[in-house]
């Protein structure tokens, strides 16, 4: 079933990004909401080199529960771990959008959950999502779903329209990362931008956005009492090519088309 229309098709393509929604139910927010503070607070175990933590803090010096939680700022790959995540991958909501997008065939990229905690959430410098890719091929495309509700003061996604048809830019490296993982970068990569371009994308919970890697984007802190959680998931079409070591392949899902089922 197609899900957007001509014109938000065209503004994508267009401008690199769409605000969008809803893409989830009460219910289904709730579900994933409890699974996210369960990963962050330990009450599920999870793999500890998937859990990245605020800057300044580390796994080691934060007790369990409740404390723990608000020093998480990302959960890698949940879908590989958790039935709950790949439920959501693969939600018909957001493959109908993908498939307006990229085509018949879809491929699952990877997933993360991203938490801005309240009053010290940390930003995430302008950025294109390619410089993290080993992938050959750059046609990918980010859905990005608010579980709390994403305003520009605790943190929602802001994008400079456009940027995606500029190709990669070259980036320089940030702050550290901990605990990176996964074969990425050891650091944030980060652009400088005309910030009075910016475009910022507000969301509900269950709302969010899509935006393709090349297109520049980034997150200002969280400094409210509110805290922002977000659940990401990237698609691409079947003819990739994977770039990167062969020792850290992960595992790509086909979630739609003629190989849904297939592990490349």
């Amino acid at each position: 079933m197609k899900r957007l229309t001509l014109k938000e098709k065209n503004f994508f393509n267009s401008e690199g990004y769409l605000g969008f929604g809803p893409f989830l139910n009460k219910e289904r927010i709730k579900q994933l909401g409890e699974g996210i503070d369960a990963i962050a607070s330990g009450e599920w175990e999870y793999p500890s080199n998937l859990v990245r933590w605020e800057p300044g803090h580390e796994e080691q010096n934060i007790a369990q529960g409740s404390d723990r939680k608000k020093f998480v700022y990302q959960i890698r790959y949940p879908h590989r771990h958790i039935p709950l995540f790949m439920e959501h991958a693969t939600d018909p909501a957001i493959l109908d959008v993908m498939e307006d997008l990229l085509g018949p065939d879809l491929v699952l990229y990877n997933s993360q959950v991203l938490l801005k905690p309240a009053f010290h959430g940390t930003s995430q410098p302008w950025h294109q999502d390619a410089a993290y890719l080993p992938i050959g091929r750059t046609n990918l495309v980010s859905c990005w779903i608010a579980i709390d509700e994403a305003t520009v003061e605790n943190g929602c996604m802001q994008f400079i329209p456009g940027t995606h048809n500029s190709g990669l830019v070259e980036h320089k490296s940030g702050r550290m990362l901990s605990a990176a993982s996964g074969g990425t970068a050891a650091a944030v990569q980060e652009i400088s931008v005309d910030e009075s371009k910016a475009q910022a994308v507000p969301a509900k919970p269950g709302h969010g956005s899509l935006h393709h890697c090349l297109t520049f984007h980034g997150t200002p802190p969280n400094k409210t009492p509110h805290r922002r959680r977000a659940l990401i998931t990237h698609y691409m079409p079947l003819d990739f090519t994977y770039t990167g070591p062969i020792d850290d392949r992960p595992q790509f899902h086909v979630v739609r088309g003629d190989r849904t089922g297939e592990i490349l």
